[in-house]
């Protein structure tokens, strides 16, 4: 037994260093797609901007206003009938402090869930492009302008950025900072991970991130795709959240590219979470990745056509029960081999040591919970086995969670015309 299992942790220290080499070399070859001189696409005669929110955290109207200045033809937010009240309170309040033209912004309701409201935005926005956004999401100035630079390959329907943490400068404090957040910023930090060099190597990314992203309207607004989108299921139960990997599979499927546009201009901030929420919202994550990655081997073929696509597809796949197997070889091997086994735990150690340096001089004031960012590295050895064993739990509704009737209400324009 204990050949066995210093066999495997041998070879999972050959294979996983021969495969970052092969990523690396990959990545190293990226370039963003430029601007082009006479662009297809422009933000104020093609985008249109998308949002959900129920009740609106306190970067909404900031974000508002960056959306704004990036100049597309609209910005449709879709709410619930309850929340309408308040959500055109606050859109109006960022346009008189800031000078905004009100005739650009669009708030309607629909009934409550991610799905039914994103569906709304869908059908309402007029633009040939949907730019979708989560009301926490903050964009660089020059966002839509380079995200739209990917979509001049006429092979692309969809287009990803890089995603950052947003801390708020009250909180960047030793003494204001909780654990949760080090991890959940943590997480963010881990750089462009495979979609650099999966975009180089096979033009190909498994999920786009649902918190924003570009899309051609007319793959959204095909009406075969929103009738799956909106009845999509797990095991019989109604799916809400996970929207994204609907819309990234839908986009695989139908052989259209998910370009990667890794630049400094398409970077967006995100807030987390600051509490042990954030756990629970790291195990959805973790069960929706692995129910797309199971869905993918059956649902796009298109797949198994790239031997290195499927390679790292099955690698995904079987993540928690491989993180499972290490952990029980390390034991092994420590009571068999206990010399070498800390000679080789200490390699490791040092390949991490530059990463958390590098993470914690960008994020001085987060040293305190420094084990925070290290439990979060080796989470998956939990949360992956335990989103396997609760797969079948569905119950993911953001916000306030389950349906209501739809509402006929709300459906203006924020200077109280009704929307066309």
């Amino acid at each position: 037994m204990a050949l066995y299992a210093a066999t495997f942790l041998g070879t999972m220290l050959v294979w996983g260093r021969l495969d970052s080499s092969i990523a690396s070399n990959f990545a190293s070859k990226y370039k963003p797609a430029p601007i082009a001189e006479n662009p297809t696409f422009t933000p104020e005669e093609d985008v249109s901007v998308l949002v959900n929110t129920l009740n609106p955290p306190p970067a909404f109207k900031a974000c508002l206003v960056r959306w704004y200045e990036n100049n597309p033809l609209e910005i449709v937010i879709t709410t619930t009938k309850t929340h309408f009240g308040d959500v055109l309170s606050i859109v109006n309040r960022a346009i008189s402090e800031n000078g905004l033209d009100p005739t650009r912004f669009i708030v309607i309701t629909s009934e409550k869930g991610a799905r039914v409201q994103f569906k709304a935005g869908i059908e309402k926005a007029k633009g040939n492009i949907i730019a979708k956004v989560d009301d926490h999401i903050f964009w660089s100035r020059k966002y839509l302008n380079h995200m739209l630079a990917a979509l001049e390959d006429p092979k692309v329907g969809g287009v990803a950025p890089p995603i950052k943490v947003y801390i708020p400068e009250d909180r960047r404090s030793r003494d204001q900072i909780t654990p949760w957040e080090v991890a959940a910023t943590k997480l963010a930090h881990r750089g462009p991970g495979s979609a650099t060099s999966m975009h180089v190597a096979a033009k190909w990314c498994w999920i786009l991130a649902g918190v924003t992203g570009v899309f051609r309207a007319k793959i959204l607004k095909d009406p075969e795709f929103l009738q799956g989108y909106t009845n999509d299921t797990w095991r019989g139960a109604k799916l809400d959240v996970g929207e994204d990997t609907f819309v990234s599979r839908w986009l695989l499927k139908k052989d259209w590219i998910i370009a990667t546009q890794w630049c400094d201009e398409t970077r967006v901030w995100r807030t987390v979470k600051r509490t042990p929420a954030f756990i629970n919202q790291i195990l959805r994550w973790e069960r929706s990745t692995i129910q797309s990655f199971v869905r993918t081997t059956y649902e796009v073929p298109q797949m198994w056509k790239n031997p290195y696509v499927a390679r790292k597809t099955l690698e995904r796949i079987f993540k928690a029960p491989l993180g499972v197997m290490h952990v029980l070889a390390w034991i092994i091997c420590f009571r068999s081999y206990p010399i070498s086994t800390l000679l080789l735990a200490a390699y490791y150690v040092h390949g991490m040591v530059p990463g958390y340096h590098k993470f914690f001089t960008e994020y001085p004031y987060m040293a305190k919970y420094w084990w925070a960012a290290v439990l979060l590295d080796f989470s998956y050895v939990v949360v992956g086995p335990w989103a396997w064993l609760t797969l079948s739990d569905t119950t993911w509704e953001r916000g306030e969670g389950k349906f209501e009737g739809q509402s006929k209400e709300g459906n203006k324009r924020v200077d109280g015309k009704p929307a066309l």
